[in-house]
């Protein structure tokens, strides 16, 4: 009988961790992921991938979840200064809204009157509204620049993307001094922004006495 109950619980934890490996990355600035369509698990796929949001006008896609998140976030942080004061007039007419009809709004819903958690609310809506205009932004430069989404297209012809631990690169000889750079992040592959390769990872050290 305890070798039962033993098996029972081994069994349950490895359907767990099962379950764990299969759930889809979070959503990010509100944008839901979609790995079937739009898989990242090698270099390839997540080129393949961003040429697909790209040809689909999915910009929101391909700045959430296909880009360097890190990259992403950095340039979010530089454009909250410009939608800080949209995002909390926005809030506060949502929020005068709640007042006058409270029977209309769910608990979740439902905007906080404290000062330091509305101003909360209000610093992740601004993030959210300064993603919309990063992608807004990515979309223009892409729509001036259309030769970027061709070379994109010629990269992706390549049979295969080599991986070097957490980085890879690709590169073709009829576009010197171009390339296309992926990073590993959380089992998922990311595209860099820029011309430059990421940093290989260091070596591991020697063992002392080597």
């Amino acid at each position: 009988m305890r070798m039962t109950a033993t098996l029972t619980i081994v069994l349950g934890m490895a359907h767990f961790a099962m379950a764990q490996l299969d759930q889809p990355p979070p959503p990010r600035y509100q944008v839901e992921s979609n790995l079937p369509a739009f898989p990242q698990s090698a270099p390839k796929e997540a080129l393949t991938s961003a040429i697909r949001a790209m040809e689909g006008n999915r910009f929101d896609y391909l700045a959430a979840h296909l880009l360097e998140p890190g990259f992403v976030d950095a340039q979010v942080t530089q454009r909250v200064p410009l939608v800080e004061a949209t995002a909390e007039k926005e809030l506060r007419f949502r929020r005068d809204a709640q007042r006058q009809n409270p029977q209309d709004v769910t608990p979740r819903n439902r905007l906080p009157d404290e000062p330091s958690a509305f101003a909360k609310v209000v610093a992740e809506h601004a993030r959210v509204l300064a993603f919309r205009v990063l992608v807004r932004d990515i979309q223009d430069t892409l729509a001036d620049n259309p030769s970027h989404l061709k070379d994109l297209r010629r990269f992706a012809r390549v049979a295969e993307i080599p991986a070097n631990g957490n980085a890879a690169a690709v590169t073709l000889p009829t576009l010197p001094g171009r390339g296309v750079y992926f990073q590993l992040v959380e089992k998922r592959w990311y595209l860099l922004d820029g011309q430059q390769p990421p940093v290989a990872p260091a070596p591991p050290a020697p063992a002392p006495g080597n």
